[in-house]
């Protein structure tokens, strides 16, 4: 009896070693709880941050992007018209002379001169389109500031000026070389200006009161001297067959066509 209960014991024994030996192995070789490797979570949780991280590179890439080919940035745009105003401010030399106080405190009006220019423009605007649409198909061209009237009739001076004047205008006054070609330009006979010489003033005049900076006499001209025979009045034509230089003095009362211009400018 004595040694099989022995044989039996060893048995047990062995056994016991063996589930043991085998939990412990299984035990080695199992995750750990706290990092779940295999586990279904685990990989959705990592595919969502990679999604996220796509998502908004893409919508900062696209931002980027947008900045940099739009011509105009709205939230620039504000500070773009601060900085050209305060950069035109700072380059009169009298403000680098100022206390930074006073350069403050012009900066600071700055809307409100914004806002009077605003104005400004406004009025004259309406005061273009006032004079413009009620001409611009009535025979009047647009030349840079002024419309031109070219008469289709012939008038003496006196008459001419006069029409003129019932349009709101004067005949015309030319002040460069620009506006004396654009003016011959437009004529196929002689035609009246607003150029005059008096005998009591003793000089030329235009009719509109604009200086007189340019002359367009050809050779042997003005002949100002038949003033001494008794005439009181010289008036001025354009002989437009001559190039350049066509302009001529004659009597105030003969007859030729005539050009009215009214600058836009005017009030």
């Amino acid at each position: 009896m004595a040694p099989k209960a022995e044989k039996d014991a060893k048995g047990a024994k062995d056994a016991k070693g063996a589930k043991d030996a085998k939990g412990a192995k299984d035990a080695k070789g199992a995750p750990s709880p706290g990092l779940p490797l295999h586990s279904k979570g685990y990989w959705k949780a990592i595919g969502i941050f990679a999604l996220v991280n796509i998502v908004m590179t893409a919508i900062f890439a696209g931002l980027y992007a947008y900045s940099v080919s739009s011509k105009t940035v709205i939230i620039n745009h504000p500070m773009t018209t601060l900085r050209v105003k305060v950069g035109n401010l700072l380059k009169d030399s009298t403000y680098s002379e100022r206390p930074a106080d006073d350069v403050v405190t012009v900066v600071a009006t700055l809307p409100e001169y914004h806002l009077s220019y605003e104005s400004t423009f406004n009025s004259k605007k309406e005061h273009y389109f006032r004079i413009f649409t009620p001409k611009k198909d009535r025979g009047w061209h647009l030349y840079e500031r002024s419309l031109y009237y070219i008469s289709k009739g012939e008038k003496s001076w006196y008459d001419a000026e006069g029409y003129c004047m019932s349009k709101d205008a004067h005949l015309v006054s030319i002040l460069n070389d620009e506006e004396q070609n654009f003016i011959t330009s437009l004529l196929k006979h002689p035609t009246w200006i607003g150029l005059t010489y008096e005998n009591e003033e003793d000089m030329w005049k235009w009719t509109d009161g604009s200086g007189l900076r340019a002359q367009y006499w050809p050779a042997g001209k003005p002949r100002v001297d038949g003033l001494s025979r008794g005439i009181k009045k010289v008036c001025v034509s354009i002989v437009p067959s001559d190039i350049g230089y066509n302009w001529n003095d004659e009597d105030c009362h003969a007859t030729n066509g005539w050009v009215c211009k009214e600058s836009l400018d005017n009030p």
